[in-house]
C-alpha cells in the first residue's frame, strides 16, 4: 500500500513538471560550437529521427544571464557543453542542461553561466522546438 501511495505521488509530481522535457525522449544529444543542439528523438509512434535547432537564434546572453527573449549568446559565450544535472524543483529527474563562459562589457571577466535546456525544448512529433 505504502509503496503504490509513494508511486501515485511521485507520478504526480511528474505531471506538473515542465512540459518540454526534450531530452526524456530524446538520446545522442550533443552542443556543436556554432550553436546547433542535434539529438535523435522519438515521434508519436516511437521511431527515432534526427533532430536539430539552432539554440543562438533562440538565446541571447544579457547582464550575466541567458536570456530565453533575445539571440545571439556566441557574441558573449564561449567553450560551451550540455550535461545531464537534476531539476532545480525536481531533484530526483534530471534535466539536460548547457553551460558556458560568457562575459560582456558589464562583466569583463569571463563567468560560468548555465541553462536548464529542458525548461524551454521540447520535442515534437521527433522534432525540437522551443517550448
Amino acid at each position: 500500500m505504502q509503496l503504490t501511495l509513494a508511486i501515485a505521488v511521485a507520478a504526480s509530481l511528474l505531471s506538473f513538471t515542465s512540459a518540454n522535457q526534450f531530452s526524456k525522449t530524446c538520446t545522442n544529444i550533443t552542443l556543436s560550437t556554432t550553436g546547433n543542439l542535434t539529438a535523435e528523438c522519438r515521434d508519436k509512434k516511437q521511431v527515432p529521427k534526427q533532430a536539430s535547432l539552432n539554440l543562438n537564434s533562440l538565446i541571447g546572453y544579457s547582464a550575466g544571464k541567458f536570456q530565453w527573449s533575445s539571440a545571439n549568446y556566441l557574441s558573449s559565450c564561449t567553450s560551451c557543453s550540455i550535461y545531464l544535472a537534476p531539476n532545480a524543483i525536481y531533484t530526483f529527474v534530471n534535466d539536460e542542461w548547457m553551460t558556458c563562459l560568457c562575459g560582456n562589457t558589464t562583466y569583463t571577466q569571463n563567468q560560468k553561466t548555465d541553462v536548464d535546456l529542458d525548461d524551454y525544448i521540447d520535442n515534437d512529433d521527433g522534432n525540437l522546438k522551443r517550448g
